[in-house]
């Protein structure tokens, strides 16, 4: 963070600096992924900047010329009600920019692994909950899959310390 206002992209090799607007956001945990195209993309985890009460969302800008300049940061699912964090990014067999992030939107109090894919026009589709028992977090994308972990196989509906990794085609 650069000031009040600014995301600091800072590339190595004697390259300058770069800076997105991120409107007085607290910015951790990016993920950077190329499209077929040579588009960057580039997601984080944010909230508003207060002391309690702010969720967690994923935001996203792009650069179409190897980071000297990056469109303003975008929700990329935004519900205001869940938290949603750690994005990870990856490319599928289409060539897209796939993400995919955990958040509390299930019906019941567990994380869940969600996903969407970088359309035209550098707009996310939709997102897909992904449907499977136990707390999933921790995702990773690779291809058309995506890996997380979860305690689909524990014991005990709280506080089971068994996890286990799962990976499924990407929906």
């Amino acid at each position: 963070m650069i000031g009040d206002d600014l995301l600091c992209i800072a590339l190595g090799h004697g390259h300058q600096a770069h800076q997105i607007p991120s409107l007085r956001h607290p910015d951790r945990h990016p993920a950077l992924a190329t499209a077929a195209d040579g588009t960057l993309v580039l997601a984080w985890d944010s909230r508003v900047l207060q002391s309690s009460g702010a969720n967690l969302s994923v935001r996203s800008a792009v650069s179409h010329d190897g980071g000297l300049s990056w469109s303003a940061p975008a929700a990329v699912d935004e519900d205001r009600d869940a938290m949603s964090q750690w994005p990870r990014l990856g490319r599928d067999s289409a060539g897209q920019v796939r993400i995919a992030w955990y958040d509390s939107r299930s019906a019941d109090w567990r994380w869940r692994v969600v996903s969407s894919v970088l359309g035209d026009g550098e707009v996310w589709l939709p997102a897909t909950l992904i449907d499977s028992r136990g707390n999933n977090s921790w995702p990773a994308v690779a291809g058309d899959d995506i890996a997380w972990a979860s305690t689909r196989a524990a014991q005990r509906l709280q506080r089971d310390r068994t996890q286990q990794i799962v990976v499924r085609h990407a929906p």
